[in-house]
């Protein structure tokens, strides 16, 4: 009995393993899921996914650029690496969670898988990304895209975190120095440049003239900007002194006389005949000069004077040496004077005759038909010759600045004013070169009366390059 027993229990038990056994083949394992492959996604492609204030980039995601910011220069904050894409231009602006010290110049790979896309004060970001995401791969180039500010302001968004470079005019601060909010001038408009506190450079004198200005384009809300990455990004201009007069003292401040020598420079002349007038708190320009501040009027337009006559001018003494001069930059305003009374009893005696028992009446300027705009003329041996005027202005009562480039060889000045005369007379001006600046502005063009053409101007300051 218990040999049959043992013998039905076995075969039970070899019945269950057998079935275990099968069951266990019958089983699938479970599945081994891949890791995600990483792919460079473009940053054209990558900005296009910002449509809020934050998203997360998808899983499997990298970019890969050219920096182009300064660790060196210190003008961007430690932790933040700005990059380029070379072939679309597109830039990105990345925020690591520790230093970098990236060159610029260093490609690189930076795995943004699942990180974080903000937009920050109306830039696009890479916010908190991890220092070991990043990574170097080589070295490549990018070359600043040449343009203008106007340009740099139409196109901000697309141009944000790339680099570019203006033909500048003018780069000014409030002390002169790379020092907090700089301003970049060049022909089309104005912009800002931030300098950080902690930038290698801060501090320093800028150049005395610029040509060329490099920059990254930032932006501070809806607001552009153009930030320098050291001073390498300035190129200097060939002017190498400045002499400036704002006219705050004269030697001879009985108003309304002709222009004398400043205690400034002491270069301007005493002329008798439609020179500048000396004028302050004058209340119909009120609203845009300073009250105790003394200022040349120039009342009387070029054309509009009568047959042969000069329009009213700011001339300097042909005594004095200006050899090397090289521009000429005059900050003016068209004065808001209307009427008969404001310079009564001035003009009659300048005119030399021509208007002694009509005063000028001055009419309230059109911007329809009315031009502000100024020039300048070379004094060759006691004639004056035109060579060069601004741009017109349609404001009155704002202060605008115009730079004109001044003839630096007898070649230019002649093909500036084909009558200039050659020999003597050339040589001796080029040793001593003098010049006027002329209001040549144009008031009221269809009329026949030419004093009511007049419309006055007012000089504020004026800067003289070497």
């Amino acid at each position: 009995m218990k040999t049959k027993t043992t013998i039905k229990q076995t075969l039970t038990a070899l019945v269950i393993a057998l079935s275990i056994v099968s069951c266990k083949k019958d089983k699938k394992a479970d599945p081994v899921t891949p890791p995600v492959e990483v792919k460079v996604i473009s940053l054209t492609d990558l900005k296009t996914l910002s449509a809020g204030a934050s998203v997360k980039v998808p899983d499997g995601k990298k970019i890969s650029g050219i920096v182009i910011s300064d660790v060196a220069g210190k003008n961007t904050d430690t932790k933040t690496v700005i990059l380029q894409d070379a072939a679309s231009q597109t830039g990105i602006i990345i925020n690591f969670d520790a230093a970098q010290t990236f060159a610029p110049g260093d490609q690189l790979e930076v795995n943004i898988s699942n990180q974080t896309l903000a937009q920050v004060n109306g830039e696009v970001v890479l916010q908190n990304i991890p220092a070991a995401n990043a990574k170097k791969t080589g070295t490549g180039t990018v070359t600043a895209k040449a343009t203008t500010i106007v340009d740099i302001n139409t196109n901000k968004i697309a141009w944000n975190g790339t680099l570019v470079s203006v033909n500048a005019t003018d780069l000014t601060s409030a002390n002169s120095k790379y020092e907090g909010n700089l301003t970049i001038k060049d022909a089309s408009g104005t912009l800002t440049s931030a300098v950080l506190t902690t930038a290698a450079f801060t501090g320093t004198a800028l150049p005395v003239s610029v040509s060329k200005i490099t920059g990254i384009v930032r932006l501070n809300g809806t607001d552009a900007r153009l930030d320098i990455r050291s001073q390498a990004d300035v190129t200097p201009g060939d002017i190498s002194k400045i002499i400036s007069d704002d006219f705050t003292t004269w030697t001879d401040a009985t108003p309304g006389t002709n222009v004398v020598t400043t205690s400034k420079e002491a270069w301007y002349a005493i002329y008798s005949n439609l020179g500048a007038l000396k004028y302050k708190g004058i209340a119909a320009d009120a609203n845009f000069t300073v009250t105790d501040k003394t200022y040349p009027y120039l009342p009387v337009c070029d054309e509009y004077v009568g047959p042969g006559s000069q329009g009213s001018f700011l001339a300097v003494d042909p005594a004095l040496d200006f050899k090397g001069l090289k521009s000429i930059k005059v900050t003016f305003a068209g004065s808001n004077v209307v009427g008969k009374g404001q310079f009564t009893g001035v003009l009659s005696p300048l005119l030399n005759g021509k208007n002694t028992t009509s005063p000028y009446n001055f009419q309230a300027f059109d911007a329809n038909t009315d031009k502000l705009k100024i020039g300048i003329y070379a004094i060759v041996s006691g004639t004056w010759y035109f060579l060069a005027e601004s741009g017109e202005y349609k404001e009155t009562g704002k202060f605008f600045t115009v730079t004109f480039n001044f003839p630096t060889t007898a070649a230019a000045l002649q093909a500036a004013n084909p009558q200039i005369p050659g020999g003597t007379a050339l040589s001796d001006f080029m040793e001593k070169p003098a010049f006027s600046i002329v209001n040549r502005s144009i008031g009221n063009p269809s009329g026949t009366d030419y004093k009511l053409k007049q419309r006055p101007i007012l000089i504020d300051k004026v800067e003289l390059g070497f």
